[in-house]
């Protein structure tokens, strides 16, 4: 899941250099500005009571992998605006792959094809062609678009678990979402429901709640980032503070 979020968020960095290169330079560049400000600070804001106290190598290691890590967090704070058009692309490449692919396809018909079967409840002669599933019945009809949903559902969130996860997918979500859509379909006149409307039913659903969840998830991101630089830059501070103390009171 973590590297899968990982890779959601170097699309949206990608995203980012792409559409607004100038705005992304200058993102390097403040993150940068701050990240070597914060080092500076840390180790001579303790000038303020200890003049004598000498900043040490240790210390100076802890200031850098906490710059390291504010430059990761500014950066990667301006970036997350670009994470809903990524998620977007993401969403969009999995149906179009998933379309296509043959194996999973094939799978997936057989799959709902012997469940049909199992039911027991289709006419013998409607068996004859090995390339259709018997529908005529509603049973027989919701046991193919809930197998095709949740195929596509368990699909997407192998691929990508990370944002199915923020996004709140899961089977039985799929499931309820397969019976609504199948009584909408079949009340229309729909006649065999396919994996090229299951795949569908899923990318609508997840982009519809990408949009909807993405100011929230956000937000709190953001929180998470400022709570992590605020986090990481109190190491540094603390240290270097205890020792320049301990200085002051082996001198008196």
């Amino acid at each position: 899941m973590i590297k899968d979020g990982l890779n959601l968020l170097r699309e949206a960095f990608f995203l980012f250099l792409y559409q607004r290169p100038l705005y992304f330079w200058l993102t390097l560049l403040f993150s940068f500005f701050l990240a070597g400000f914060c080092w500076w600070l840390a180790s001579h804001y303790t000038q303020l009571w200890n003049r004598t106290f000498k900043v040490k190598l240790v210390h100076h290691f802890f200031c850098g992998i906490a710059s390291l890590m504010t430059f990761i967090f500014v950066s990667t704070f301006f970036c997350l605006g670009f994470t809903k058009t990524a998620g977007r692309d993401q969403i969009n490449r999995w149906g179009y792959e998933l379309v296509r692919n043959e194996e999973w396809e094939n799978r997936t018909f057989e799959q709902a094809r012997r469940a049909v079967w199992n039911l027991g409840i289709e006419p013998a002669y409607e068996w004859t062609n090995p390339h259709i599933i018997p529908t005529t019945t509603y049973q027989s009809r919701l046991t193919v678009a809930t197998i095709y949903v949740s195929n596509a559902t368990k699909s997407f969130l192998s691929m990508h678990p990370f944002l199915g996860k923020i996004l709140d997918l899961n089977i039985t979500k799929a499931e309820t979402l397969a019976k609504k859509d199948m009584d909408a379909y079949f009340a229309l006149g729909g006649t065999t429901y396919d994996d090229r409307r299951a795949i569908g039913l899923i990318s609508s659903y997840l982009i519809w709640s990408l949009d909807q969840q993405t100011p929230r998830l956000s937000f709190l991101f953001r929180v998470l980032l400022v709570v992590l630089f605020l986090f990481t830059q109190s190491i540094p501070f603390t240290l270097i503070g205890i020792a320049a103390y301990r200085d002051i009171k082996i001198q008196t």
